[in-house]
């Protein structure tokens, strides 16, 4: 019994391909949180999520091994009292990578959401993840959404005190295609999760995210607000490019989402020449009659 004991410690630990993931925001992650990891050089990622606050559209382009760009569409229907999707923001993020994993040290990265325009996702992080065998797991420090309403005081205010106040996602903020000035600012919070791979193409995730969509019940009045900020969710490649995912939200919403990938440094496959052969070597049996 002590040696079965054994074997099953090590199969839960052992090593599998692994799998990355985009989560919701596009972005490298679990189900809304991101993670330190990062996509094959020069690879595109085209996700598309769906749950009850977002439908969400992005695509992610791993520009350099250690950063990451992504473009994002989001519409929600919560900001209208006829539940019509008529709020849509397109917004900009990246993530660049601090240092790789090591045996002892975690990888690590930092990140902006909505980096230009309104700041309705406008969360920025600091991310570590470290994997075990067949279990990764991430944690992290956020601000904006990714604080929720805030933990604790912002320790970049030791600083400079400007770090203290976070102008919010109201008519403060600047329009959109601005740049804005409140990035790291206002009380922190953290986020984390965990992923287990169960095979080579499938792993379960659950994940802290501290999100209670303020936005919403700022812009409309309409409070969305989570009932829990724990998710849980499944991720599956059911094609080597194509990958789905399916989740239960804070405890109450379902979500959706389908992913794809391809690398854009990728040669095209080689067509094969067309054979040429002269009429010399065919036998006069075969040449054409002259006209």
């Amino acid at each position: 019994s002590v040696m079965r004991l054994i074997k099953t410690a090590v199969a839960m630990f052992a090593v599998l391909p692994t799998l990355v993931w985009a989560n919701d925001y596009g972005e490298q992650g679990l189900i809304d949180i991101p993670s330190a990891r990062m996509a094959d050089d020069a690879e595109f990622t085209v996700m598309m999520a769906y749950d009850r606050a977002f439908d969400s559209y992005s695509v992610t382009y791993q520009a350099l091994p250690w950063l990451e760009a992504t473009f994002r569409y989001s519409g929600s229907f919560n900001v209208s009292p006829n539940q019509q999707r008529v709020y849509w923001d397109r917004n900009y993020g990246f993530k660049a990578r601090l240092w790789e994993e090591t045996q002892y040290v975690p990888e690590m990265a930092f990140g902006i959401r909505d980096l230009i325009g309104t700041g309705v996702f406008g969360s920025e992080y600091i991310v570590g993840s470290k994997r075990f065998g067949k279990l990764d797991t991430t944690f992290g420090i956020g601000w904006g959404r990714l604080a929720g309403r805030g933990m604790f005081d912002n320790p970049l205010g030791y600083l400079d005190s400007r770090f203290d106040r976070r102008v919010q996602a109201t008519s403060e903020v600047a329009n959109a295609g601005t740049v804005r000035n409140y990035y790291f600012r206002g009380e922190a919070g953290v986020f984390g999760g965990l992923s287990y791979q169960l095979s080579d193409s499938t792993e379960l995730l659950a994940e802290y995210n501290p999100d209670e969509y303020d936005f919403t019940e700022k812009q409309s009045g309409i409070s969305i607000s989570p009932t829990s900020p724990l998710s849980v969710g499944l991720k599956w490649r059911a094609f080597p490019q194509v990958e789905l995912g399916l989740s239960f939200q804070h405890l109450d919403q379902i979500g959706v989402s389908f992913e794809s990938k391809f690398d854009s440094s990728a040669l095209p496959p080689e067509q094969p020449l067309p054979t040429f052969i002269s009429s010399l070597y065919l036998p006069e049996a075969e040449l054409p009659d002259q006209i």
